[in-house]
């Protein structure tokens, strides 16, 4: 009996170690969560297998935080390992305190030097009892491979701390934590790439000077893109090598030859994203009390537009849900009184199209947009990115536009048009808009370029939004150095609410989009659920629960050990009466 035992012991001890021995040359993972919370994308891992050398990240939301934030560090921490386990020995990180100095000198210089490299700071309030106290916290990492370094935001900052309610703060974290993945993955991406991508600017038609798009080409440059800027007029062609190029607010028509460059960077499968208006107002004129009638745009892209597959519509958005512009509601004392009043032709959009470059995106906003149409156009993809609220209308132009407006309550009952479409992607093989027409005779390299003309694109891509300003950051004086400085791309309110709009976020969406082969941009394709514990309950019965935690489970262990005694002492008497 006792070597049957034996027997039995061995084989299934045997039957142990074939298995793990089977299991350990495959390597495989199950993931259980809901939301699959530890499966990162597949372009993510392919990435990771293939890193050339080692990659290290320093994250600096270390520290003491509050409860949503020490999700975040959490959240983080877990794709990092999760990371690690794809890319081995190549990838390194650690989290570091940022304010662990002694030296006050060194810590204000070190803390300086991250807001240099792209990991700025956000204010967050922490309660401690009944004290609130207000504190800095950096909520970025700095990746580094060889001699290079990159920082990465890792906080989706939507509004001002001093306007952040509970809510907003948990969707706040909600969408960092959506973001993980794709930040860190696209910054690596980007620091061990062996070409930096070469994004290309036009100008030549009364384009967005340098000043005001100086926001957005800093984000690109802290994705390590390299930024060239296009005087088309005087360019032989669009220089292939450019992976896509941007045209934001032309106000002057394209000649033909101009249109031909465009149309022909795009047949060879050049990527291409217009922000260019339909209709124009003169603001200054508006906010001055003299109005401004509308005026048509003649940037002469109509054509060229409609070919691809959309039409830029002569009217202009009005949209209940829309943020706000200074009013001067009254004066105090001999000053005037400026307060935030809501525009309706300023729509913030927060509802999108299902797309890749509209995943974890918050709130962007448009100024003085118009509707699009699509048109038929063969073999070509359309979908709808930004859409207006449910609340909406259209205003047929020309039309007054004047500053009063605002002080005007508008009547829901007009507002009835529901979501507008006001940017489109558009995807597939391009007609050309000279397919069987000649070089235009006006281009000074027509005999060079009759035999290079095509009149059918490789798959490629497209991008239309029906606002001028949709990448248009201000202007500050700074005082100091008596210069002109840029401010960050989408700061605006809605009612007296200071919020920062996503317009740059989404812009940056698009563009990694449509120049990465890699599809990183796929690891935005998550949505994670939080669950967060009820505060007011914690601060009132947390001590309650705590002592329940600590003392019940061993309580509940001693009670089963008293019970199993028990029956194992009646059952042993039983069997010793027989």
């Amino acid at each position: 009996m006792r070597s049957k035992h034996l027997i039995q012991f061995a084989i299934g001890l045997a039957i142990i170690l074939i298995l793990n021995l089977v299991a350990g040359q495959f390597f495989f993972r199950l993931d259980l969560t809901e939301e699959k919370r530890y499966t990162i994308s597949s372009a993510t891992k392919k990435v990771l297998k293939n890193l050339p050398d080692e990659v290290s990240i320093n994250v600096y939301l270390e520290g003491e935080l509050p409860p949503d934030y020490k999700r975040l560090q959490t959240a983080i921490r877990e794709t990092l390992n999760e990371f690690k386990i794809y890319a081995g020995n190549k990838l390194k990180y650690r989290f570091v305190n940022p304010f662990d100095f002694s030296d006050r000198k060194k810590g204000k210089a070190f803390l300086d030097s991250l807001e240099v490299k792209g990991v700025r700071p956000t204010s967050i309030e922490a309660n401690k009892k009944d004290a609130r106290t207000v504190k800095a916290v950096y909520p970025g990492a700095l990746i580094f491979y060889k001699k290079y370094e990159m920082g990465t935001i890792l906080l989706k900052n939507i509004y001002e701390h001093r306007n952040r309610n509970a809510i907003a703060e948990q969707q706040m974290i909600k969408q960092s934590i959506e973001n993980v993945e794709f930040n860190l993955i696209s910054a690596i991406q980007n620091i061990i790439g062996s070409r930096k991508k070469r994004i290309g600017f036009l100008e030549g038609h009364g384009e967005l000077n340098p000043l005001r798009i100086a926001d957005l080409q800093s984000a690109l440059k802290l994705k390590n893109y390299q930024i060239f800027r296009v005087n088309l007029p005087y360019s032989e062609i669009i220089d292939s090598t450019l992976d896509a190029v941007v045209l934001a607010k032309p106000d002057s028509a394209f000649s033909r030859v101009d249109k031909y460059k465009l149309d022909q960077y795009i047949m060879n499968g050049g990527k291409a994203l217009f922000f260019v208006d339909a209709v124009g107002v003169h603001m200054d004129s508006v906010m001055r009390g003299t109005g401004s009638f509308t005026f048509p745009y003649n940037h002469n892209l109509t054509d060229l537009l409609f070919r691809y597959g959309v039409r830029l519509n002569s009217d202009l958005v009005m949209d209940l849900q829309s943020s706000s512009i200074p009013m001067n509601i009254g004066n105090m004392g001999n000053r005037p009184n400026f307060q935030p009043v809501r525009w309706t032709y300023q729509p913030f959009i927060n509802q999108f199209g299902k797309h890749l470059t509209t995943k974890n995106i918050g709130m962007v906003e448009l100024k003085m947009a118009s509707t699009i149409d699509t048109v038929k156009a063969n073999g070509i993809k359309k979908t709808p990115l930004l859409l207006t609220s449910k609340y909406s209308k259209t205003r047929k132009t020309p039309a007054l536009i004047v500053y009063n407006e605002a002080q005007k309550k508008p009547d829901p009952s007009q507002y009835t048009q529901k979501h507008l479409p006001v940017a489109y992607m558009l995807e597939g093989s391009f007609k050309s808009m000279f397919a069987g027409q000649p070089v235009p005779t006006k281009y000074p390299y027509r005999e060079k370029h009759k035999k290079l003309k095509k009149d059918q694109s490789i798959p490629t891509q497209v991008f239309v939004c029906s606002d001028g300003d949709f990448v248009r950051n201000g202007a500050r004086i700074e005082p100091k150095r008596k210069r002109v400085v840029p401010t960050q791309l989408g700061i605006g309110y809605i009612g007296k609410n200071k919020v920062f709009f996503e317009n740059r976020d989404f812009v940056v969406n698009v563009i990694e989009y449509m120049v990465n082969e890699s599809n990183l941009i796929e690891a935005k394709n998550r949505e994670i659920t939080l669950r967060p514990l009820d505060k007011l309950r914690i601060e009132q019965d947390g001590t309650k629960w705590q002592w329940f935690n600590m003392l019940v489970p061993p309580l509940l262990i001693i009670l089963f050990g008293l019970v199993w005694f028990q029956v194992r002492k009646r059952t042993f008497a039983r069997t010793k009466k027989h």
